[in-house]
């Protein structure tokens, strides 16, 4: 640093400025000032090459092992470059009043003063960054000129700048102008570059090489913890350059496999139950009703007996080296070691790629769910580079199988059971992976002809497929169909169980003369089926009034009783359809009493008055009392 900082200063007093040199201007043209400076520069530059290198690259080993690779790192020097050149920059100052042209630089270097040496390089600077200086306007322009070699160590060097234009005052149409000069002292010897190096490992390792040379370090991979490939790099901090290496450590397992085979005989029991969405219904005479049917069965539990196990045992080399077993063990949770035969003496060599097959077998007290394991204990070995093995610890290998009763080996009793039904006969069969198993389906009941109670039975039952065991549970419905008096329906009800359905059909509607269903609805111009399915938009009270009075006059066909309120209202409904169509309009007080009339017909047909309402399946069973509550008042209306 102490020899540096002195060439600096020597080259900081011996950089000299000449000029600025001048001219004055003359009509017509311009005028330019000059200087140029200059810096020597002397280095000899040292390349390197680095080689990184391991041995073995590759480690196949056991769980347990262990495998140490030797690193070499080798770098090389070769005899370094020399360079020597001046640079500095030359700047132009336009002192005139025009533009100028044709701006021109070269440069010559000189290599001694006094009195100066012939010129030993010159070069064209490269004024094209601009070309045209305007009026007034200075700008500099960087050169480099190189140093024929060997140079002048320690004596002086001169630069000669020579500016021209074409258009100077007094020169017009010839280049002319300027030629500022520098001196400067060339250093007495080059900096060094690169003479030495660092060279730092990923592995953690540094070295400082001077000259050509190598370092070697050992590291240790150990399976499981190291297995994979390991890359390494060693780079010249200098330069950046580097070079790696890489280590793949394979590690392998024996593989244990074994298998459990028990023998038992297991007895399945089962059971069953059936169940209807419905207990009770009420109905009239001629209506049907939907009842939703389901039968589960279960394994309810089973009963083994006769317990063994035995089975195979292979332990398989999958590496590419052999492997030392010291033995090979079984053991029985909960029982004890089993008896396991190999046909071999311990300590044994298994191949690369082969197996070593055994047999073993153990009485059980039980059925308890138990492990069976087995063991292949290997000897593990820790390798030098050259591959050379020291004994050192060993590592089992295991593999398990579970003692389960519920293998293919077990000869089972009544696993499947065939299922049946009274109403929808055969169900189907079913297995205990099946289990459980729920059948659904629905049934009509009715439709009765006469009044008093009935009692729909119902029975499902299985049989057992070995034995021949049976079970059964049955569900039953109570059906009631009022008399005297009867029970009532929805006009929900009767809109789907016409002869255009969906439901089945109630013969009631064949009581509503002449034609059923299609019986003209007096001034309406529709039939009955069609006013039950128009919906009163905008209450419209004519259909709301209609609605009810077919659903009574049905409910009354069908049987049901009446009473004296429903009575008027049948009649007074009659005398308004006769007079009033469904677009005819109403005084406000004619279309409340058709409302409070409708209204004494829907608690009618809901069973809130009269003889009560019939089980339905329909789900348009809604009353019209909130509609009322809210917006009609019914000063003759008791509920």
């Amino acid at each position: 640093m102490i020899i540096f900082s002195a060439i600096a200063a020597l080259i900081s007093l011996a950089v000299l400025s000449v000029g600025p040199a001048s001219a004055e201007p003359t009509p017509g043209g311009t005028t330019l000032t000059a200087t140029v400076d200059i810096t020597p520069h002397w280095t000899t530059t040292y390349h390197w090459t680095i080689d990184k290198s391991v041995v073995p690259a590759t480690w196949n080993l056991f769980t347990g092992d262990q495998g140490t690779s030797m690193y070499t790192i080798t770098v090389t020097k070769d005899q370094g470059v020399e360079e020597a050149w001046m640079d500095g920059q030359v700047c132009v100052t336009n002192g005139g009043a025009v533009a100028t042209e044709n701006l021109a630089i070269t440069a010559d270097l000189k290599n001694g003063l006094p009195p100066p040496d012939d010129v030993v390089a010159s070069i064209s600077v490269n004024t094209s960054g601009n070309p045209v200086l305007d009026p007034g306007e200075t700008d500099c322009y960087p050169y480099l000129v190189n140093v024929p070699l060997p140079p002048h160590a320690g004596g002086e060097y001169k630069i000669t700048a020579n500016v021209t234009i074409t258009n100077h005052s007094g020169h017009l149409g010839t280049p002319f102008g300027p030629s500022p000069s520098a001196t400067t002292v060339f250093p007495a010897s080059p900096t060094l570059i690169n003479a030495s190096i660092n060279v730092d490992d990923t592995n953690g390792g540094s070295w400082l090489f001077s000259d050509s040379g190598s370092v070697s370090y050992n590291r240790t991979f150990a399976c499981d913890g190291d297995e994979g490939k390991h890359d390494n790099t060693a780079t010249i901090r200098e330069t950046g350059q580097s070079d790696g290496a890489s280590v793949t450590v394979n590690c392998y397992a024996l593989q244990v496999t074994k298998d459990a085979q028990t023998s038992l005989k297991r007895t399945y029991d089962w059971t069953i139950d059936k169940s209807a969405d419905q207990e009770k219904v009420i109905l009239s005479i001629g209506q049907q009703f939907l009842v939703n049917y389901s039968v589960t069965v279960n394994v309810g539990g089973y009963t083994d007996s006769d317990w063994a196990v035995s089975g195979d045992i292979a332990v398989h080399n999958p590496a590419p080296i052999d492997a030392t077993i010291n033995a090979v063990s079984d053991l029985v949770s909960g029982v004890g070691p089993a008896d396991v035969d190999c046909g071999v003496t311990f300590p044994y060599t298994l191949l690369a790629g082969g197996t070593l097959n055994c047999t073993y077998s153990a009485d059980l007290p039980d059925a308890a769910s138990r492990t069976n394991t087995a063991a292949a204990t290997l000897q593990n070995y820790s390798y030098d580079k050259d591959g050379n093995g020291t004994p050192g610890g060993t590592t089992d290998f295991t593999g398990s199988a579970a003692v389960s009763f519920s293998n293919p080996t077990i000869a089972e009793v009544d696993e499947c059971i065939d299922v049946s039904d009274s109403l929808q006969g055969v169900l189907g069969t079913v297995c205990i992976g099946d289990a459980p198993k729920t059948f659904t389906y629905s049934r009509w009941i009715g439709p009765y002809e006469a009044c008093g109670d009935y009692t729909v039975d119902n029975t499902a039952s299985f049989t057992a497929n070995d034995t021949g065991t049976t079970g059964n549970n049955g569900a039953s419905v109570a059906v009631n169909v009022p008399c005297p008096g009867g029970c009532t329906l929805t006009p929900g009800y009767w809109k789907t169980h016409s002869k255009y359905g969906p439901a089945p059909y109630d013969d009631a509607w064949a009581l509503l003369l002449p034609d059923g269903e299609d019986t003209e609805f007096y001034l309406s111009g529709q039939s009955y089926y069609e006013v039950l399915w128009t919906n009163p938009r905008g209450g419209n009270a004519y259909y709301i009034l209609a609605h009810q009075f077919i659903a009574a006059r049905l409910n009354l066909l069908n049987g049901a009783s009446s009473t004296p309120a429903v009575d008027a209202a049948l009649a007074w409904a009659e005398t308004f359809f006769n007079t009033y169509t469904p677009s005819s309009t109403l005084s406000k007080p004619l279309r409340n009493t058709a409302l409070n009339y409708a209204f004494v017909l829907d608690t009618y047909n809901n069973g809130y008055t009269g003889p009560g309402h019939c089980s339905d399946n329909n789900p348009e069973h809604t009353s019209l009392l909130l509609y009322f509550d809210h917006f009609i008042a019914l000063p003759f209306v008791k509920r």
